[in-house]
């Protein structure tokens, strides 16, 4: 784990939130010790908040290799044991939550100006092919670490550079909160996509609410104790859950935790992103009560076109 106080959004220093820890079912996955220490930090000049611990490339490996399978599973309700399956099936095509991710992302696009049937469009993580946008599309490919079988007409490549033309439209849904370095993706995005193209992107609305506690010396050796044992943490994360749940900020007593989410955008630090990686945001919608299953995560979805050079 590499630990940077550099905003991934602007790259400028961060100050210091919170003290945090990585979530223990994490730290096993990727073979770091339980109870490692990160920090929580929000940007003065773009607003993103972030985790200063950035997953390596062997680590994001450990964590995704398996993402959701009966070992990841396993391990995950061995520190979270109210872990579920309910938010990962309530994505099944077919499903109501995804036409209403459907919907949702139709709606934001065409207020963008997609007004026209598209040849070719890529979705980046876009498990079976189920979260195209309700529009003609000719060819559909999906980049995705997952192995489950693709919804009939869609394609599987391995990266977004095996594309084999440019994309009239690049979808990244979900994605951009995950990666330690969302502004080389978006780079990445704007060197292959159409220059007449459309890029979607969506994230959740789920920003930690933090005071000035949560950085003090006294909560930090507090995280220390607690984070070692199943019997101290485990109600200690379950409370700081339900909080967030609420909208409540984390208790004195909770866990500010690092899990797979590391950004935490709100519209104009994800605007300030997109614009700083060669976009224009064309339009925007927020629903901030939007639900994964059971869990109120919130989202914002952005339009954007590649910018005039």
């Amino acid at each position: 784990m590499v630990f940077s106080d550099s905003c991934p959004g602007c790259g400028d220093p961060a100050p210091l939130a919170a003290l945090g820890v990585i979530a223990p079912f994490v730290a096993e996955l990727i073979g770091a010790p339980i109870g490692q220490r990160t920090g929580y930090r929000q940007c003065d000049r773009c607003g993103l908040a972030f985790f200063d611990g950035r997953y390596t490339d062997s680590e994001i490996e450990g964590l995704y290799a398996n993402y959701r399978k009966p070992t990841y599973v396993r391990v995950r309700r061995s520190w979270e044991p109210w872990y579920r399956d309910s938010v990962n099936d309530a994505f099944v095509p077919g499903s109501a939550a995804v036409e209403d991710r459907v919907r949702f992302e139709s709606e934001v696009l065409a207020s963008g100006g997609l007004d026209r049937p598209l040849e070719y469009a890529v979705d980046f993580g876009g498990d079976q092919g189920q979260f195209f946008p309700d529009i003609p599309i000719k060819r559909r490919l999906v980049v995705d670490v997952s192995d489950k079988p693709l919804l009939a007409g869609v394609e599987r490549i391995p990266t977004l550079r095996a594309a084999p033309e440019a994309p009239d439209l690049v979808v990244a849904a979900h994605i951009l909160e995950h990666f330690s370095d969302p502004r080389a993706l978006l780079a990445e995005i704007r060197d292959l996509i159409s220059p007449n193209g459309f890029l979607y992107v969506e994230v959740p609305l789920e920003r930690p609410r933090i005071t000035s506690w949560h950085r003090s010396r006294r909560y930090g050796s507090w995280t220390r104790l607690v984070s070692h044992t199943r019997l101290s943490f485990i109600p200690c994360d379950f409370a700081s859950g339900v909080a967030r749940q609420l909208g409540w900020r984390i208790p004195w007593f909770g866990i500010v935790k690092q899990s797979e989410h590391i950004n935490f955008f709100t519209s104009s630090s994800l605007r300030s992103l997109l614009e700083s990686s060669g976009f224009e945001v064309a339009a925007e919608r927020a629903e901030p009560d939007a639900r994964a299953g059971p869990l109120r995560l919130g989202r914002l979805g952005m339009a954007a076109v590649p910018a005039a050079s």
